[in-house]
């Protein structure tokens, strides 16, 4: 039996596994299996008529994606991973949510998520910025080391140049809310503050960012009166 595997690229965000049948029986037959998010399809299709023959669905095979090899996929898609999020969602499962980060990024917000977050750092070195119980610390992440930060605790990820992470994330409860806030550099106050519930982190910070950038109104303390720069 043969196998042909087409790899996950921008292109082709489905795989597809070709699996020839014996040639004493069904000599054109071939078995496609589609794998998408949490479900796959087995079909079974009629090469020569190029017509389906059967379907069978299996909802409890949560296989997921194939295996692929993530240094040739960071070659072919590191445009992806661009300013100001720099983030690609690679799976969003219906637990958890795996994203590809590159650097270097321009961000001065900190997240806030009420669910722990799991860091690896595949190549180079990254510094997580938090505020543990009002207190701003620094947390170094090197290269192949990993970190589980802790639910609700406001982080900044700061990335350099030429760097990629991996980040895990729980796919968020019913209801529950991600928060992205900016602290006044004079003063420390939360100069302002959006709630969304994530669903793509990847897309969803983007244009909360712009927002923030593109109003002196928004960067402006409140308490304190100071302009915020956007980077």
């Amino acid at each position: 039996m043969a196998a042909v595997y087409a790899g996950l690229t921008r292109n082709n965000p489905i795989q597809l596994i070709y699996k020839k049948k014996s040639k004493s029986w069904y000599s054109s037959a071939y078995h496609v299996m589609i794998v998408g998010k949490s479900w796959l399809e087995l079909i079974q299709v009629d090469k020569q008529a190029g017509r389906r023959l059967d379907i069978m669905s299996e909802n409890t095979a949560r296989i997921g994606l194939m295996p692929f090899n993530f240094e040739k996929w960071i070659k072919e898609n590191s445009h992806l991973l661009k300013p100001p999020v720099n983030n690609y969602c690679l799976w969003n499962s219906d637990d958890f949510i795996v994203m590809a980060v590159g650097g270097p990024n321009a961000r001065n917000d900190y997240h806030v998520n009420s669910t722990e977050e799991w860091f690896y750092q595949y190549k180079g070195d990254m510094l997580l910025k938090v505020v543990d119980g009002g207190e701003f610390k620094d947390i170094p992440i090197k290269e192949n080391e990993m970190f589980l930060l802790p639910g609700n605790v406001p982080h900044n990820p700061v990335r350099f140049e030429n760097t990629v992470g991996v980040v895990l994330e729980r796919k968020r409860p019913a209801g529950s809310l991600d928060h992205l806030r900016w602290y006044c550099e004079q003063c420390t106050e939360i100069v302002y503050q959006e709630s969304f519930h994530c669903t793509n982190l990847g897309t969803q910070l983007k244009p909360v960012i712009q927002r923030y950038f593109a109003s002196e109104d928004l960067r402006t303390c409140k308490k304190c009166g100071h302009v915020n720069p956007t980077k």
